[in-house]
This record gives structure tokens, sequence and C-alpha cells, in this order.
């Protein structure tokens, strides 16, 4: 459950930093899942096949994963209304959250403690060449990038589009509860096939549609559950 609910507050920085300059696009990446203990290597044998998808134009935005055998999770923003849907399936069923982006996002709080190293070093990922940013977190964490100034988006999240790398990151590391994940761009595409049912905010069928504070309040009991 708490890779699950990490994954949901990655995806949330991931629509968060999608504020198109002018095109639009689709980037697909591949995750590779590693554990460092062999609970974590079972669960990251779970993990295989972990995707993400990133598709953006002017104003909205759409995240879908796919964490391997666990769960399916999609969000949906459009930044010109506050509108939000999320819709996922996995340990708690087929579930739909109606929200705004206000709602999702909660409050944000500045990464002061964070530091970037710009490293001259290049390479080339599908074509895009790409520079190296070495991110140093408040925990002393590192996390590599690998990013490109050829595809144009700008930045306001801390992960994926993390405002201390000048660029978008086509390859990159990222921790969540002691599983490494590594991303790495494995397609791109300025098309965007039936794009209006892509960006659209109306919960699927067969989903239990529920509201903002009835998801929180549903983690809640979750979390009693557990306790």
């Amino acid at each position: 459950m708490k890779i699950l609910l990490i994954f949901s507050c990655f995806v949330i920085v991931v629509l968060d930093s999608l504020f198109l300059a002018q095109n639009q696009g689709k980037l697909e990446y591949i995750i590779e899942v590693e554990g460092a203990t062999p609970q974590l290597q079972k669960t990251a044998q779970m993990l295989f096949d972990s995707r993400m998808n990133v598709l953006y134009r002017p104003n909205q935005s759409r995240v879908d994963f796919k964490l391997g055998e666990m769960m399916t999770q999609t969000m949906i923003t459009n930044s010109e209304t506050d509108q939000a849907l999320s819709f996922s399936t996995g340990m708690m069923g087929d579930i739909a959250i109606v929200a705004t982006m206000t709602q999702l996002q909660g409050s944000k709080v500045n990464d002061t403690a964070s530091s970037v190293e710009l490293i001259d070093e290049t390479k080339e990922i599908l074509g895009f060449k790409c520079k190296k940013a070495i991110v140093t977190t408040g925990a002393k964490e590192k996390i590599t990038y690998w990013y490109t100034n050829d595809i144009s988006l700008s930045s306001d999240g801390h992960q994926f589009m993390n405002p201390l790398v000048p660029g978008v990151p086509l390859e990159f590391t990222a921790m969540a509860n002691g599983l490494l994940m590594h991303y790495k761009l494995a397609n791109y595409s300025t098309e965007i096939p039936d794009a209006e049912t892509q960006f659209s905010l109306v919960p699927p069928d067969g989903f239990q549609v529920l509201t903002f504070q009835q998801y929180q309040q549903m983690l809640l009991e979750q979390a009693k559950k557990q306790n």
C-alpha cells in the first residue's frame, strides 16, 4: 500500500510539471525496478514491465502508469478549468476520483535543501542530445538526470521535471520506499491519436466514482486497518 501511495504522489508531481510552451506530444518511458533486500527484490519482480506515458498539450496533461502486476493509474488535468480526474485499478479496486488540480496538488513547498551539479557530459537518447545533471537532495541522496532542451516543456515540479534541472529529463532515477526506479524514454511522438478521449475528464465506465474528500476518508480507513 505504501508503494502505491508513493506512486500516486509522484503522478501528481508529474502533472504539476507539464505546462507546455507551445507544443503537444507523448513521451513513453520504460521503468526498471531494483530492490536492495530479498523482500524488496520480490516487490521489484512484481513491478516488472512497469511503464509511464506522459501526454501533453496546452493546458492539459495526462500521465498513465503501469506498475507491473500491481496496478495501473491514470491522472488527467486541465489547468485552465482547474479540473482533475484520477482512476486506478489495483488492490483497492477500480476507483475514479473527481477533484480539482488544487486539491490534488495541495500545498507547494519550495525545496531549498537540494542542489544540482551540471556535468560536462553528453549522450543521445532517441536522437535527442542530452546533458547530465546530478541532484543532491536534502537527505544526501544523489539522483542522476539526462535531460534535453530539444523538447519544449517548462517545469514546475520536483521529480519528473525537477526545477533544478534545466531541461526535460529523458532518463533518470528515483527512489520509492526503498526501491530504485530507473526511467528511460523509449518513444517520443508529437502526435496524440484520439486526443479528445485521451484528455476527457469523464470517469470511465465500471469504476467506483469518489470525490476527493471521499477518497481521503478511504485512505484513512485503510491506514487504520494496517495499524
